[in-house]
C-alpha cells in the first residue's frame, strides 16, 4: 500500500464513512446511539490498525483513539454539549503541550517527524563545531514553538466550530447529523491552515540548516 494511497484510504475510514452513517443512518433501527457507536467504530477501528502496522505505540495515535472513545462518551452518557466543544480543543492542546515539553528529550515529537521527512544523521555529521551545534539547537526551538503553534491554531478552531455546529442535545438523532456536518467541515478549516503554518515551519527549517550546514535542499531531503 503506497503513501498516498493509505492517506486518502485513512480519510476515507475516519472522516467520509462516519459522517455517512451519523447522517443516513440515525434515524433507522440503529437510532443515534448504535449510529453513534458503528460511526465512531471506524476511526477506532483504522487505529488500531495503523498500530498493528507500526508494532509499537504511538503518541499521536493514541491520543486520537482516546479522542474518539471520549466522543462516544458524551453521546452514550448524554453529556452537555459544551464537554464536545471542550475534548475538541483539549485534544489539539494536549498534543501543542506534548510538543514542547518533550523537546529536549528521546521522545521529541518533532525530531520523531524529521526523522521521517530529512536525513537527520547527514544533517549531524555536517554539525562539527560547537558553534554549528548552537546554531542548529536554535533552528529546532523555532520549528519546535511553531509546530506547537499549529496545533494551538487547531484547538482554537475546534473550538470555535464544534460550539456554533453542535447544540442539540446528545444521544439525540440531531446530534449525530450536527457532529457529522462538523466532522466534514473540520476538516478543511482546521487541517488548511494548520498545514500552512507547518509547511512554513519545514520551509524555515530547511532552509536554516542549510545555510547552517552548507547541504542542499536534496541533501537534507535525503528521505523524501
Amino acid at each position: 500500500m503506497t503513501k498516498a494511497y493509505k492517506n486518502w484510504l485513512g480519510l476515507v475510514v475516519t472522516i467520509i464513512i462516519p459522517a455517512i452513517i451519523l447522517t443516513k443512518f440515525s434515524g433507522g433501527r440503529l437510532g443515534p446511539l448504535g449510529a453513534l457507536l458503528l460511526a465512531l467504530a471506524w476511526p477506532l477501528a483504522w487505529g488500531c490498525y495503523e498500530f498493528y502496522l507500526a508494532k509499537k505505540a504511538n503518541f499521536l495515535a493514541i491520543v486520537g483513539v482516546v479522542g474518539v472513545l471520549l466522543t462516544g462518551g458524551i453521546g452514550l452518557l448524554q453529556l452537555n454539549v459544551r464537554w464536545l466543544a471542550a475534548k475538541e480543543a483539549a485534544i489539539p492542546t494536549i498534543i501543542a503541550l506534548a510538543i514542547i515539553l518533550l523537546a529536549k528529550t528521546k521522545y521529541s515529537l518533532v525530531q520523531t517527524a524529521l526523522q521521517q521527512i530529512v536525513d537527520t544523521d547527514q544533517i549531524q555529521a555536517k554539525l562539527n563545531s560547537v558553534k554549528a551545534k548552537e546554531g542548529y539547537q536554535k533552528i529546532m526551538a523555532r520549528v519546535t514553538h511553531l509546530m506547537a503553534a499549529s496545533f494551538l491554531l487547531s484547538a482554537i478552531l475546534n473550538f470555535i466550530l464544534a460550539t456554533v455546529l453542535v447544540t442539540s442535545p446528545s444521544g439525540t438523532e440531531e446530534f449525530n447529523r450536527e457532529l457529522a456536518r462538523l466532522t466534514l467541515v473540520s476538516y478543511p478549516v482546521i487541517v488548511f491552515p494548520s498545514m500552512v503554518v507547518l509547511v512554513g515551519a519545514m520551509v524555515y527549517f530547511i532552509n536554516q540548516t542549510s545555510k547552517q550546514t552548507g547541504l542542499t535542499v536534496e541533501e537534507i531531503l535525503g528521505k523524501v
